[in-house]
């Protein structure tokens, strides 16, 4: 995911090489703070800064944050979303979004993120997830909203694993995919949920159903 801009990745470069350069022609102790030309340069190079994921900041647009990977015909995965990100997530052809991140970690509630998301003619459910706790009624709601939705869901969460995990759980415990294809289909979309299989095994699902 990218959350610098253009012109902020610009800005960060000419930064960290002017502070490498002290590394060349400084004197003294300003030659070892040169070094810390290394920590913008690599975010201009990599267009992500660790301070704005932290924060809820970017200054790459919706359209440069967005970062989606498919799981399977109907879901897509990505990180947190917040209101700016929601045109995108449209424009992406998504009908509905599924967000597992609780109020008390997100950045913007889920009732606002809600009203963005009903402006724009985008279903949003709210089924969050703190640790691993999945109930069996969660799995009910996530299984059921993606059996009512007809076209492309988005779902997210801080980082995407709870999402994934949720996603998994429900698979193994409607019987729709085996443990391995599960645990196939999270890792193309470089996540694990092994934990998964234990939380579904605790909710009825049988060992390797398919």
């Amino acid at each position: 995911m990218h959350n610098v801009g253009t012109f902020d990745r610009l800005l960060r470069a000419a930064v960290g090489l002017a502070l490498l350069a002290l590394l060349v022609w400084g004197t003294g102790h300003w030659r070892w703070v040169g070094l810390f030309g290394t920590i913008p340069l690599f975010t201009a190079l990599t267009g992500f800064c660790p301070l704005y994921q932290i924060f809820g900041l970017s200054t790459a647009g919706a359209s440069g944050r967005l970062r989606t990977r498919r799981v399977d015909d109907q879901v897509s995965v990505s990180v947190a979303l917040r209101p700016s990100d929601l045109p995108a997530v449209k424009a992406a052809g998504f009908v509905a979004i599924i967000s597992s991140l609780p109020d008390d970690e997100a950045a913007v509630k889920a009732a606002d993120m809600q009203a963005r998301a009903r402006d724009l003619g985008l279903a949003y459910t709210h089924i969050p997830v703190s640790g691993s706790a999945i109930t069996r009624d969660m799995v009910r709601r996530f299984s059921k909203k993606l059996g009512s939705t007809r076209g492309p869901v988005l779902i997210h969460c801080r980082s995407g694993a709870r999402s994934m995990t949720l996603w998994a759980v429900s698979q193994l415990v409607d019987g729709r995919m085996s443990e391995d294809e599960v645990k196939a289909a999270a890792a193309r979309c470089g996540y694990n949920v092994g934990g998964a299989v234990a939380i579904a095994r605790g909710l009825g699902a049988r060992k390797g159903a398919a």
